[in-house]
């Protein structure tokens, strides 16, 4: 069986990516903050769960440890942690913008860290690193001085991971969403015109896409309509 490693596999994005490539028949590898004890039908959503507060190094080697002990085949790790807060640069927080760099860019590079030399030693694998929109379009995404920031800077790990000759058996894919169809976003943003957000299902269905071209080394993938 080929696996799959999801990060924020219990938010919405995170776990709709889990049920779509469970139904692929790949094993999903889930990777999430809450206690499992306090996620309903946890058996069903992957077929392993790791508790873990990815913002820091120690927690993410340990990960990785308890991940070799089991040999997993990891075709790919797809990485859904994050936040999300609407700030400008006029309100620009030092506390949110801190929290959405844990949150958004240092977990990511962490899980990197420790997932780059178990690709080396199956020699394969792909890291699917999710971007946004909003680095593209400043202007469009001016209130989202914080999340941006640190998105963009996603973009460039996976831009240095691509460079990196020692990695040329690693693909990388880096996506970039405009607004994610969820219940949390319909919630927060009632009034939104949603004709242009973006359903998880297609998202994923692009994501495999990728996985299973081998032939793809390295693909930015835009989603917005």
């Amino acid at each position: 069986m080929k696996y799959i490693l999801i990060t924020g596999i219990t938010g919405a994005v995170g776990s709709a990516a889990a049920a779509y490539f469970l139904k692929a028949s790949y094993g999903v590898i889930g990777v999430g903050r809450k206690n499992p004890e306090n996620i309903q039908h946890i058996e069903s959503l992957c077929t392993d769960y790791f508790q873990v507060p990815v913002f820091d190094d120690k927690n993410c080697e340990d990960l990785f440890r308890k991940i070799s002990q089991k040999k997993y085949p990891i075709k790919a790790a797809v990485f859904f942690n994050g936040g999300f807060d609407m700030n400008s640069i006029q309100n620009f927080d030092f506390d949110t913008f801190n929290k959405l760099l844990d949150q958004n860019y240092l977990s990511t590079v962490f899980i990197t860290k420790y997932c780059i030399p178990y690709f080396i030693q199956q020699q394969s694998g792909c890291f699917i690193f999710t971007s946004a929109a909003a680095t593209d379009q400043p202007k469009r995404f001016s209130h989202t001085f914080s999340y941006t920031a640190t998105k963009t800077l996603i973009n460039h790990l996976a831009l240095t991971l691509r460079a990196d000759s020692a990695l040329e058996g690693i693909r990388i894919a880096l996506i970039k969403p405009t607004t994610i169809k969820t219940e949390a976003n319909i919630n927060a943003m009632p009034d939104a015109d949603q004709n242009s957000w973006i359903e998880p299902q297609v998202i994923c269905e692009r994501i495999q896409q990728f996985i299973d071209d081998n032939n793809n080394k390295f693909e930015e993938i835009f989603f917005d309509k």
